[in-house]
């Protein structure tokens, strides 16, 4: 009775997948996404488990919300980090980054936590409202740390939502750099499928839909670096030109060097230490003694 539980994510994996494979025998790109039985195979099992895996480590969000400051030996301690997840996440997406970062030097995470609402976001005050999810973030971590610029990574929405912040006034002279992960930059066509979703996103996230539109249309070429990670073999955001950040931004852009779907990302060592490589690309970008 209890195995009927994995049904859901199992079939949402599989239908996912069989999208983004049509997607992918389809695309134009070169080199082409990955695509054939392996593909499809491997990216199914991903996502099965990196829901199953999102759902346990949500239970983990009581005590991950905030400041969470992990012990680290380290003696060269690296920038505060911000970590912002996705729509449907809590601050429990990032167990395994929080841990990983911390080996690597970077004790000082803080990891907001928001819920869409169920307004219209691409209307009246919802901009605003997802933007105040970063304000709020950078504010907190300057009073944690003052005179010290922060860095941020955002999965998925969250990503979007950095970039809501840096259309506002000064917003780029407080942050030293971010990394977007499998954002939906241009958005995704699966977000067509979603009968129901807080705040409309099935219709502000679809691909180059309006919202998003107007959000490139109020931005300026960015004055700090910023890199946007993304998967040939994301599940989530279809097509791959989705999670393509607008070329005026004047953005860095990486493919992940292993397969991955959208929240197996958040469970893979090895793009997490992709991720941390970025981070460290960026501080040495911007160190004055550089």
């Amino acid at each position: 009775m209890y195995l009927m539980l994995l049904l859901p994510p199992l079939y949402i994996a599989s239908y996912t997948y069989i999208i983004y494979h049509y997607e992918a025998c389809n695309a134009d790109s070169v080199p082409p996404p990955p695509k054939g039985p392996w593909a499809l195979t491997l990216g199914i099992a991903q996502s099965f488990c990196g829901m199953l895996m999102a759902l346990l480590a949500s239970l983990a969000h009581p005590f991950m919300r905030g400041r969470g400051i992990i012990r680290n030996t380290s003696a060269k301690l690296r920038p505060p980090v911000i970590l912002v997840h996705g729509t449907y996440h809590n601050t429990g997406a990032w167990l395994l980054y929080r841990f990983w970062l911390a080996k690597a030097g970077y004790a000082r995470v803080y990891c907001p936590s928001y819920r869409v609402p169920l307004g219209n976001i691409s209307q009246g005050d919802g901009p605003a409202f997802l933007a105040g999810v970063i304000e709020k973030a950078v504010s907190d971590v300057e009073r944690l740390w003052p005179g010290e610029k922060p860095l941020l990574v955002g999965h998925s929405a969250g990503g979007l939502l950095l970039r809501l912040w840096l259309c506002g006034q000064g917003a780029e002279q407080r942050l030293r750099g971010a990394i977007t992960l499998a954002t939906p930059h241009q958005g995704t066509r699966m977000a067509r499928i979603a009968f129901w979703t807080p705040g409309h996103l099935h219709s502000a996230f679809s691909f180059r839909s309006p919202f998003l539109t107007s959000l490139e249309q109020a931005e300026r070429p960015s004055e700090i670096p910023c890199t946007a990670i993304y998967s040939r073999t994301d599940n989530i955001i279809v097509p791959e030109q989705g999670m393509l950040p607008p070329k005026m931004l004047g953005w860095n852009v990486r493919a992940t060097t292993v397969p991955a779907s959208h929240l197996w990302l958040l469970w893979h060592k090895t793009v997490c230490r992709q991720v941390i490589e970025e981070l460290e690309s960026i501080i040495s970008s911007t160190d004055p003694r550089s």
